[in-house]
């Protein structure tokens, strides 16, 4: 069976919980921890405003007119992903795996979102959609991860609202 893995999505979100009144306002963009300054790998710290690539409780931006690829695995768990403009995972080794580790992720309405592995010799792909407690990661004392949010961040996102989940079947 050929692993072709081609996907164009114009919005995916998956379990979240926030404050949000639209799908343009669940990951509002001023909440950012990552922000993408040049199109690149998202493995490489100069595609990140920070200068560091992102970690587990990300909250990663992805501006409109940047490209973003993913190609690498990962165990981290980030928060959240929303692209303005392009994000692409890929895996062309045959011996390999490219992971993402996520609880959000929002494409808006003129962002592009690829997953490609379509070559004989490519290997897998893994999106793995995790619950991140925020709750947790707010609080000091029971945080587990080291990276800090933002103000805006820390009073815009909580727990206890509806959980939002679409799912999409893919097929090859």
């Amino acid at each position: 069976m050929k692993k072709t893995k081609y996907i164009l999505l114009l919005l995916l979100v998956v379990i979240t919980t926030t404050k949000a009144s639209s799908i343009a306002d669940l990951i509002p963009d001023n909440t950012a921890t990552h922000i993408a300054v040049n199109s690149g790998s998202w493995f490489t710290a100069s595609t990140w405003d920070t200068n560091t690539v992102p970690t587990s409780a990300a909250i990663v931006l992805i501006p409109m007119g940047f490209n973003v690829t993913y190609d690498q695995s990962s165990d981290e768990h980030i928060f959240a992903i929303k692209v303005h403009g392009t994000f692409t995972m890929t895996q062309t080794n045959s011996a390999s795996i490219t992971k993402l580790i996520v609880d959000t992720f929002n494409g808006t309405m003129m962002s592009k979102i690829y997953i490609h592995a379509n070559g004989a010799d490519d290997g897998n792909i893994d999106v793995v959609f995790k619950p991140f407690d925020i709750e947790q990661h707010k609080n000091a004392a029971t945080k587990i991860y080291t990276l800090d949010w933002n103000a805006v961040a820390k009073a815009y996102f909580f727990d206890g609202l509806d959980h939002y989940k679409v799912t999409y079947k893919v097929t090859t």
